[in-house]
Order: C-alpha cells, then structure tokens, then sequence
C-alpha cells in the first residue's frame, strides 16, 4: 500500500489529501461540508438580519451610517487567529505529525489532562450552550483579527487560518463566550450567531453603540480588544468545526517580549521563526 501519498483537496485547494484516509487534514472535508456549527447559524439567519436593519436604521439617523457600512466590509476581511502558548507552537512546526485536536474530542479519547475544573465546565458548558450535543466537542476556538494578532491571555504565539480551510465550517459568535459562562449570562443565540460569510454583519451590529457615539472610533479596536485577561479580552469568537494541520496556516505572529523570556523560550521561538519563513507563511512580530 503506497504511504504518504498527497493530492490536494478539491474543497480547500490545500495538499492535504493523504492516501487512503477519508477526510483532509487542513479542512476535514467532506466530513465537515454539513458542520452543525454552520447549519445552525444558517437556521437563525433572518435574527441577525432583524439586528442589522435595526441597527443600520439608528446608525442613519445619527449620520453614521457610512462608518457603520465601512466597519461591516472592514470586519468581513478579518481572518480567524488562534492564540497558544510557545512550547505548543514549537510541536506544531517541529512534529511532521502534528493536528490541532480540539479540546473536547481529546478528553473524550482521554488523550490530555482537563483544564482546571471551572475552565473545563465552561468549555462543555458552552458548547452544549450553543450547539447542543451536536458538535459533540469538536469546536475549535479563535478569534477574528485583521492584523495576525489576536489574545495574548492564551498564549504568544498567534496563528492565522487559511480562510479557505474554514470559511465553509465555520461560525462567529458576538463576544467572548469564557466571560459570557463564567458570569451565567443567557446563552441566547438568536441573533448574536452567524455564519462565516456574515461576520462583519455581526461586528457592525456589536460595536454600534461605538460607532453611533465614538467620532474617533478605532476600526481595529471594535474589533478585538485583548485584556490583561481572558475575562477582559473583547473579540468576535470563531467557532471551527474540526481539526486543523499546518497547511492549514497562512500566517503566525509572536508577541513574546525576548528581553524578558527563558533562555528555552528564546531558543524554541527562534526554531519556530526560522521554520515558519522556510515554508512560506508570514512571520511577524510586535
């Protein structure tokens, strides 16, 4: 049987395709073509839709309706970044095996420890929150960006997604649903839930209230504020049905202040620079 055998996949364009398994590795494609993420989103379309009018029509009155358009297209070219720590960053350009493996089908296969117990209730809590049992755990977290930077409060390393590899599987939720838990806010999607292609809709409709009173209103902050903590960050949350392997990214940033990390942080951040610019994805830092 012939090993390692690669095409690249009709729905993402990536070489991902590996001979005899049945999905790609860089979009898990055709698995996740029907992400209940997504048909959910689709589901409660006409709320946002509702949201939108409502907030174009106060936005026109205010005579801010031109920012409100210019923020909505600002937000629909932003790309999906997800944050994690250096000694992960650093198996994911060294390890030629490795897949981002979301959190909840690793505990599931008993394949990592859990996080601390109120971080572990709030993972399950919110997806079964938002989704029920039907994603069964296999939502990948992130964040929309703009600029390859997303939340240093989990990690600083920052990975930019092929937006190919995801726009078909993935959804954006209104805010950071870690803090929306862990103060049991309601856990209503309607409205607040939508679809990859209608992400900078939801940003638009989130930040009116800065963009209908802020004449200074910074686009790049509206959409993602990090906080010295993850109950501070403020983003618009991208929820990935499936895995994902390095093809499947276009870009890392590192926030990492070497002045003061560990002689073994600088080393492996080095590593990872140096193997991020011989494949061709962008390295940038701050």
């Amino acid at each position: 049987m012939p090993k390692h055998k690669t095409q690249d996949c009709k729905q993402c364009g990536r070489p991902s395709l590996v001979f005899p398994e049945e999905q790609c590795r860089s979009c898990n494609a055709p698995v996740t073509l029907r992400a209940p993420n997504v048909q959910i989103a689709k589901s409660v379309k006409k709320d946002l839709d509702k949201r939108y009018s409502h907030c174009m029509r106060k936005a026109r009155k205010l005579g801010r309706v031109r920012v409100f358009r210019r923020f909505a297209k600002y937000a629909s070219e932003s790309h999906a970044v997800l944050c994690m720590n250096i000694s992960f960053a650093h198996e994911m350009v060294t390890n030629s095996n490795w897949v981002y493996v979301p959190y909840g089908v690793l505990r599931a296969a008993r394949a990592r420890l859990p996080m601390p117990e109120y971080a572990d209730r709030t993972r399950s809590a919110i997806d079964g929150g938002l989704y029920g049992s039907f994603c069964d755990g296999r939502i990948t977290y992130a964040a929309l960006s703009t600029n390859g930077f997303g939340t240093d409060s989990y990690g600083p390393v920052h990975v930019r997604l092929n937006t190919r590899t995801i726009d078909f599987r993935a959804t954006v939720y209104e805010g950071n649903t870690f803090r929306k838990e862990h103060y049991r806010e309601p856990r209503d999607i309607v409205g607040r839930l939508a679809s990859w292609e209608d992400r900078g809709r939801l940003a638009a409709v989130k930040a009116i209230e800065m963009i209908c009173n802020d004449d200074n209103f910074d686009f790049e902050n509206g959409l993602l504020s990090p906080g010295p903590d993850k109950m501070k960050d403020e983003y618009i949350e991208v929820h990935i049905y499936g895995s994902f392997d390095l093809n499947s990214v276009d870009g890392v940033s590192c926030t990492v202040d070497f002045a003061q990390a560990r002689p073994i942080e600088q080393l492996m951040v080095q590593a990872i620079e140096d193997y991020v610019i011989s494949r061709n994805i962008e390295w940038k830092t701050i």
